[in-house]
């Protein structure tokens, strides 16, 4: 299905949603290093899955309520949500307040209020479309994300290491300009009762509904291999978050500074910060470049033998990781080590090279 025989909605959110996506990678790849330096690595990596939790719920309450209220409704009150909470963070988040525990919740409130907005944002997709046709849109749409991760943390890895509540106060003034316009440009789609659709005036309250869906999780458990296919996706989806969470602190605390590229005279040398953010930018492209040749690949093998081969790449990935991050710590007898109590600005920081 072409661009261009897309639905307005469609074509409208196309280009809103990626304008806003740059925005969010901007600072998201860097969330983990704010949070260690005001919290401490252990309570970061905790309150950041706490965050991940409540979004789940977000997700399920999200669903509700774009069924209840509306698709249009929701998405522009979730848009509205995030621009408060990233404006609550940004506050909080500057030089003359630093409330690390309120910029939190202002990251809570942001994250929480993505979740509302997904499942009308889907629920839209499966109103106007066919269904023979959805696949392609939710294919455009994951296309322009990536592409989004392509430039979001290359311009973060400059812009947010020095001031990174001016580039919060941005996503929050952004996300308020998404939601107003969201409001204008979007037509409801949320579909009226009638003998092909029904739907009931008065759907219960919001905790039946989701009582509801916990029995449908129930029935999904009595199927093992459907079952065994959610856990394993699960703890995929585990050691893939590390890159959110671990892997940027490792980085910072790792590498004060690397030559990533020369010409003559001239290196362009970044910090491990930086680093991150261009190797997350790195991903994203890759992904973007790849994604339609590998699934038309995979396609002619069975499908027990492509998640089998998944994730025996992301175990060879994993341990290649911790392969040279011991390297990095303990080193060869006779090499410079690395000694976690000299900081980065030190005089005896050192450059790594690749």
């Amino acid at each position: 299905m072409r661009i261009r025989d897309w639905d307005r909605n469609l074509k409208f959110r196309l280009g809103v949603e990626f304008a806003f996506n740059v925005v969010f990678w901007t600072f998201l790849p860097f969330l983990a290093i704010f949070f260690a330096n005001s919290f401490g690595k252990g309570w970061a990596g905790l309150l950041l899955v706490l965050s991940q939790a409540l979004s789940v719920a977000g997700n399920l309450l999200g669903g509700y309520s774009a069924d209840r209220w509306g698709r249009k409704r929701m998405m522009v009150l979730a848009a509205c949500i995030q621009g408060i909470g990233y404006g609550i963070f940004a506050i909080a988040a500057s030089s003359w307040v630093s409330w690390p525990l309120i910029s939190y919740l202002g990251f809570t409130l942001a994250s929480f209020a993505g979740s509302l907005y997904s499942p009308a944002s889907e629920a839209m997709v499966a109103d106007v479309v066919e269904e023979k046709h959805r696949s392609s849109i939710f294919a455009v749409f994951w296309t322009s994300t990536n592409l989004a991760v392509v430039f979001g943390p290359a311009l973060g890895a400059v812009l947010f290491k020095d001031s990174p509540y001016i580039l919060l106060l941005v996503a929050s003034v952004f996300c308020l300009l998404i939601s107003a316009v969201l409001n204008r440009g979007l037509r409801e789609t949320l579909p009226h009762y009638s003998p092909v659709n029904p739907r009931k005036k008065d759907d219960g309250p919001c905790y039946k509904f989701l009582a509801e869906q916990l029995r449908g999780y129930r029935i999904i458990a009595s199927d093992q291999v459907f079952l065994l296919f959610i856990i394993a996706g699960v703890l995929l989806a585990l050691t893939f978050m590390q890159l959110d969470i671990l892997f940027p602190v490792f980085f910072k605390e790792t590498i004060p500074s690397t030559d990533i590229l020369g010409f003559g005279g001239w290196h362009w040398v970044v910090s491990g910060q930086q680093l991150f953010g261009l190797i997350v930018s790195e991903f994203g492209l890759f992904v973007a470049l790849f994604t339609v040749s590998v699934t038309k690949w995979m396609t002619s093998y069975k499908d027990r033998y492509v998640f089998i081969g998944g994730a025996l790449l992301y175990a060879i990935g994993m341990v290649l990781f911790s392969e040279s991050a011991i390297r990095r710590y303990i080193g060869p007898p006779d090499s410079a080590r690395f000694s976690p109590s000299k900081s980065a600005g030190s005089a005896e920081s050192r450059t790594v090279s690749f």
